[in-house]
């Protein structure tokens, strides 16, 4: 039941995302699930993140990595400042208040509002996860928030803080 996408360049965890999804929408899929490959993430949480989508409550799940606030103690303090900063200019740009760690790239999402993505426009690089939530507030879709834990060890981010927050800046503003 797996199937490995194969591409011919590195497309960007947005651009991987979008071809994921495009994909599964041709396999009929009625809810696509994205889990980070970085081995932070527990993917036996899955069932919690399409549940909402498949009862109807919710258009989009994504993992918030806050909400058991002694798991945070485990964040190194690098990307818990960081992702305090990028939280809240994809809040500023989203509209989406309510969504505690919009950069987190555990994500779930209904085929049905899937296919009404301009996936063409959608930024292919890290600043995906908050270019798809501004759309999808376009879109008026609901996003819910699904409480999880992040396993963190001692492997490298290649998301610098201190190189991308301008960029991010930036897009944001625009």
């Amino acid at each position: 039941r797996v199937r490995v996408l194969e591409t011919q360049q590195n497309l960007g965890v947005g651009g991987a995302t979008m071809l994921g999804y495009c994909a599964a929408m041709a396999e009929s899929a009625d809810v696509i699930a994205k889990i980070d490959g970085d081995g932070q993430i527990d993917p036996a949480l899955v069932g919690k993140f399409i549940k909402p989508i498949l009862n109807g409550t919710a258009d989009y799940t994504k993992g918030n990595r806050f909400y058991f606030l002694d798991d945070l103690q485990n964040m190194p303090r690098i990307r818990l400042f960081g992702n305090a900063v990028l939280s809240l200019m994809s809040k500023l740009s989203t509209g989406y208040w309510h969504i505690v760690d919009p950069t987190n790239g555990y994500t779930a999402i209904s085929s049905k509002v899937a296919a009404l993505l301009p996936m063409h426009k959608i930024s292919q690089r890290y600043f995906f996860e908050s270019d798809i939530l501004f759309r999808l507030n376009m879109l008026q879709a609901l996003v819910v928030d699904i409480p999880m834990t992040a396993i963190y060890a001692d492997e490298e981010s290649n998301l610098h803080i201190e190189k991308i927050v301008f960029e991010f800046f930036v897009k944001h503003i625009r």
